[in-house]
């Protein structure tokens, strides 16, 4: 785990990362990994850069990231 990954995160319902999948998945110790209380303060804030993409740029975008699922 290291600071520079990167993560998929669906607003207020799933984050790749491992701290969600054992802690919010497995063990359900919590319902939220600090990525979604992040994106839900940003949110909060108004504090985000929301951007559309059709569902090729979308792909593209995900095959691009590092993503370790």
């Amino acid at each position: 785990m290291g600071k520079n990954q990167e993560h998929l995160i669906h607003p207020k319902l799933y984050c790749s990362c491992q701290d969600y999948y054992k802690n919010v998945v497995v063990n359900r110790n919590r319902e939220f990994c600090k990525h979604i209380i992040a994106q839900i303060i940003s949110e909060a804030l108004h504090n985000f850069k929301e951007t559309t993409l059709d569902d090729k740029e979308f792909k593209e975008l995900i095959s691009d990231l590092k993503l370790k699922i």
